[in-house]
């Protein structure tokens, strides 16, 4: 008999649970310790707030010291502060950023805390006259999730190799439903002009043939999210669609071998093909969006140098007022509008222009927000205040 851990919320086999006070039941001792310490801590409106949605079973604890002590050299100085960027595993909804943050502003020290739904990046500035990096980590695993050390291109790395399961699964759904097309109007065709039974027959099987690896193979994203569904309870859209879709293969397989009927198999290849392009269009929106939230978190979190009395002075951009000498080195990505003062240097301006060449800039030319210096570097005057930049 199965049963849902009362934390993650999945199902289990009541044998292998872990029972506690109040008769609730836990699939390990992490979700068990994950619970009780949400609870300790007043956060018990997590659950309300995680609804019907999973989680994946927390770590025991057994390793988290070793772990979090591996965390140390990803901490950047902020000024007076600490920050520190991770990829967080297991972040499914809203709840668990709500969770999060609750639980790591509970420590001592914490200043701010931002997290990225999208790409489960978080950024943590901290006191560490007050609070250790090992004892974030720690809290980070203690309410249930897997901190990791966060490379910009990792989620970006993970939705190209989706987008290129997605596009051969939609190549084969596309060039499958199209000849079955074809055969489906030679088949209709002939019940007007008329149509041998052997005729029939062959156009039947060509039709399963072709949609066979289209339910299987491009619909196997719809197999995955129906799976999901049916152990949550919870039908979603790709429960209806697969559902619907092998109903119609399954009655057309039996029409083709006892000849007692029509087959549809060119309905089952278009439901299934039309809905994963949908699937699949979304795929791609989710890298754009990916691609700019990367980027306006990261001119939202740079510095900018400023050239004050000779001394290089780094200011958050929105900090930087009109006419302010700003520079601009090898590797540097221009945060502020502006005209170079003094200096040369080569940018890149793909992300602006789409041009792949590289600009040089010198004395004069105006400079644009978003170019990367190549190298080189120039002196420049801010010609516009950040918040006007990103309004």
């Amino acid at each position: 008999m199965k049963c849902r851990c009362a934390h993650c919320k999945q199902s289990f086999d009541e044998s292998a649970m872990i029972e506690a006070k109040g008769g609730l039941k836990f699939c390990c001792v992490g979700c068990k310790g994950v619970y009780e310490i949400l609870n300790e801590n007043g956060l018990g409106e997590f659950y309300e707030r995680l609804g019907k949605n999973t989680l994946n079973p927390a770590n025991s604890g057994a390793n988290v010291k070793n772990l979090a002590a591996n965390f140390s050299e990803l901490v950047t100085k902020e000024g007076e502060f600490s920050k520190i960027s991770l990829l967080i595993d297991g972040i499914t909804c809203s709840a668990c950023i709500w969770l999060l943050e609750k639980a790591l502003f509970s420590l001592p020290g914490i200043l701010e805390v931002n997290i990225n739904s999208l790409s489960q990046k978080a950024v943590i500035v901290y006191d560490e006259q007050e609070l250790l990096v090992e004892q974030i980590i720690e809290k980070i695993y203690a309410v249930g999730y897997t901190p990791k050390a966060y490379a910009a291109s990792q989620k970006e790395d993970e939705l190209v190799k989706k987008r290129r399961n997605f596009y051969a699964k939609a190549l084969v759904g596309v060039f499958a439903t199209m000849n079955i097309m074809w055969l489906a109007i030679a088949q209709y065709g002939g019940y007007f002009s008329g149509i041998r039974s052997d005729v029939k027959d062959l156009l039947s099987f060509a039709q399963f043939v072709l949609a066979t690896p289209v339910l299987f193979y491009t619909g196997s994203e719809f197999f995955k999210g129906a799976k999901i569904a049916i152990k949550n309870a919870s039908p979603n859209m790709d429960l209806l669609v697969i559902t619907g879709a092998s109903i119609t293969y399954i009655y057309s397989v039996f029409a083709m071998l006892t000849r007692s009927g029509e087959s549809y198999f060119d309905s089952v290849a278009m439901i299934i093909t039309f809905v994963f392009i949908g699937k699949f269009l979304e795929i791609l929106g989710k890298k754009k969006a990916l691609e700019t939230s990367n980027f306006l978190s990261d001119m939202l979190l740079a510095k900018v140098c400023v050239l004050e009395d000779g001394k290089d002075i780094l200011k958050e951009p929105k900090d930087v007022n009109l006419g302010e000498k700003i520079v601009l080195r090898s590797g540097e990505r221009a945060l502020l509008d502006g005209v170079v003062l003094s200096g040369e240097a080569s940018v890149d301006s793909s992300s602006l222009t789409g041009e792949s060449l590289p600009l040089l800039l010198s004395c004069g030319d105006e400079v644009k927000s978003g170019v990367v210096c190549l190298n080189g570097q120039i002196v420049y005057e801010a010609g516009q205040i950040f918040k006007k930049l990103i309004s």
